[in-house]
Order: structure tokens, then sequence, then C-alpha cells
């Protein structure tokens, strides 16, 4: 169901485009953004955008604008480059979902 949502809202046009290149740079330091599908890189677009967002939560709103907030869920549960307790804690309070669910998230009480 989320892939057939996406199939149906997302589009490599213009103006998801200008979405895309209003992200800051430095979001995608290791890949060249010019080359970037917004459909089809779409895993790739969010994972890097929610692991370096903070302290630019701004990012997220550009990506909400791009993609539906299902699919960015269900992508930053899959993600293995979401990384940082911190980081996922921030991601999990925006989205209403428990760190724990995330790939990466270490549960420091295990160590205590």
């Amino acid at each position: 169901m989320i892939k057939s949502l996406i199939n149906r809202r997302i589009h490599n046009n213009s103006a998801n485009r200008a979405l895309l290149n209003k992200l800051p740079a430095s979001m995608f330091w290791d890949v060249d953004r010019d080359d970037l599908s917004v459909k089809d890189d779409s895993n790739l677009i969010i994972s890097k955008v929610l692991n370096r967002s903070y302290p630019k939560p701004w990012a997220i709103d550009i990506l909400e604008e791009i993609y539906p907030v299902e699919y960015i869920k269900s992508v930053a549960l899959d993600s293995f480059q979401i990384m940082g307790n911190d980081t996922i804690e921030k991601i999990a309070s925006r989205y209403d979902l428990s760190p724990d669910s995330f790939k990466k998230y270490i549960d420091l009480e295990q160590f205590a």
C-alpha cells in the first residue's frame, strides 16, 4: 500500500526538484544531488534528510512537501542510515513512533 501511495503522489517534476534543491547540500555530501530522482531515490533522500535534519527541523517540513508522511515513517523505520539516539528520539517524537522500533536505536537502559 505504501509503495502505491508513493507511485501516485511522487513525480520527478520541477516543483519537487526545486524543493529537493532547497535542502542543504551538506545533507547530500556523498552523492551528486543533481543525479537524484525524487521518486527512484526516495529511500536515500528520506534517510539522509531525517538523519541530518537536526538542528534543521525545517528540512523535514520540505521533505513532507515532497513525500507522504506515512511513507516517510515507513522509510524511517526500515532505514539503517538513521543513527544516534538523540536524532531517533526527535524523529520518533515528531511522528509518534517508538524509538525502539528504529533499526539503530540503542536502549541504554539495558546497560545500566
